[in-house]
């Protein structure tokens, strides 16, 4: 495993390469820093002939990956994680699983509320914030996965201002406010 952080564009290739050279079975990140990473290898030319397993979180998956993994990475499968940094991980996908639609974990407690809000409970004492109720402005609702293995929550997206980019939640709202506060602003 090897933890990578903040890696430019400039970088890539050179990672991707040793990726190849050391026969590299898992890669992980957001959809938005798997994208980048993906595109390249594919304008590159570079396939990554070992990867099984793309393991992503934090960010709604992208069907422009979907493409781009089976270009560059043919026997390599999606296995997704959804939650916050609230409620750490709620629920798992697995490649047969649509990429909206997540198993609850059984520690968790999820609610769909009647706006289809979701409120989530951790309820493992382990947890650093076990018994906590948190909204996190995610909306949802419980359908039948198509995996076969039994109810999933289905994620219809953020219903607040918050958006994710590279992983980072920014409130738009906030941003908007500092910026208006500006006097050299006349409109944000």
């Amino acid at each position: 495993v090897i933890a990578l952080g903040s890696v430019t564009r400039d970088e890539i290739g050179e990672w991707l390469e040793f990726f190849v050279n050391r026969g590299v079975t898992a890669l992980g990140g957001t959809p938005s820093v798997l994208r980048l990473w993906f595109a390249h290898a594919r304008a590159a030319g570079l396939e990554l002939p070992a990867l099984r397993k793309v393991l992503w979180l934090g960010e709604a998956w992208h069907g422009q990956l979907d493409d781009d993994m089976a270009a560059v990475a043919p026997d390599a499968r999606r296995w997704g994680m959804f939650g916050s940094t609230e409620t750490w991980v709620v629920g798992t996908n697995t490649p047969r699983c649509p990429a909206d639609v997540f198993h609850v974990l059984p520690e968790q407690l999820v609610h769909a509320d009647e706006d289809e809000l979701l409120d989530f409970t951790t309820l493992n004492p382990d947890m650093l914030n076990p018994v906590l109720r948190y909204r996190t402005g995610d909306a949802g609702r419980f359908v039948t996965c198509e995996c076969g293995e039994g109810e999933g929550l289905r994620i219809l997206g953020r219903r607040d201002s918050v958006v994710q980019v590279r992983g980072l939640g920014l409130h738009v709202d906030d941003i908007i406010a500092q910026v208006e506060r500006d006097p050299a602003v006349n409109r944000a």
